[in-house]
């Protein structure tokens, strides 16, 4: 899946923006009531989206395809050429990352989930 360059920063922002709410909470006391444990599932849930399609769009991330037209000044004659400029990550290991952060966003939601069912 090809995603664009301002795409993948979205996505990486609300991914790690998530992630960032969740270390936060780990030091903070877990909610004590049913409307705390709902407003978190529910910000992490885009998180959790966010982390899957960075996962998916492999190390290649290509910008928006530009059309470049060269009008020869001598002549009517005119070129017009395509121009992607594709950004390849270095390291392969941000997928694993990025999977690896889904699923304990994932597991998080659901034992809010359960918080949820639980508490009175």
């Amino acid at each position: 899946m090809d995603i664009s360059l301002i795409e993948f920063i979205v996505y990486g922002i609300i991914a790690y923006t998530g992630a960032v709410l969740l270390i936060v909470s780990a030091f903070r006391e877990t909610p004590a009531g049913k409307s705390q444990s709902i407003v978190r599932a529910m910000y992490l849930s885009l998180s959790i989206i966010a982390c899957i399609i960075l996962s998916g769009s492999g190390v290649e991330i290509q910008t928006e395809t530009t059309n470049s037209t060269l009008i020869n000044v001598n002549t009517t004659e005119t070129w017009t050429e395509e121009v992607t400029q594709t950004y390849t990550l270095l390291n392969p290991v941000w997928i694993i990352f990025h999977y690896m952060l889904a699923v304990v966003l994932l597991v998080y939601v659901i034992l809010q989930i359960l918080l949820l069912f639980t508490k009175n």
